[in-house]
């Protein structure tokens, strides 16, 4: 269960889950949605990434060496591949 979610988590996480399933998601997209603003965004892809609801992979850009992150979400931290818990 995500009890350990909290509910900024949460709210990220629905939005997440809402968008359809070959949906890209970057930061700067989701800020766009939620009028807490960027480090409500920021602090809780953290969250959601240390407990293993999703992986952040780094964006390649033609020309640029980095283009930021985007990220893959898992309706439960056991199907993410790439996650590690903190033992």
């Amino acid at each position: 269960s995500n009890t350990q979610l909290s509910a900024k988590g949460k709210s990220i996480m629905t939005y997440m889950l809402s968008r359809p399933d070959d949906w890209q998601f970057y930061a700067s997209e989701i800020v766009t949605h939620f009028k807490e603003g960027q480090s409500f965004v920021d602090s809780g892809l953290k969250e959601l990434e240390k407990l293993g609801y999703i992986s952040r992979f780094k964006r390649r850009v033609e020309g640029q060496k980095f283009a930021g992150y985007s990220y893959r979400l898992y309706e439960r931290p056991e199907l993410n591949p790439h996650y590690i818990p903190d033992l």
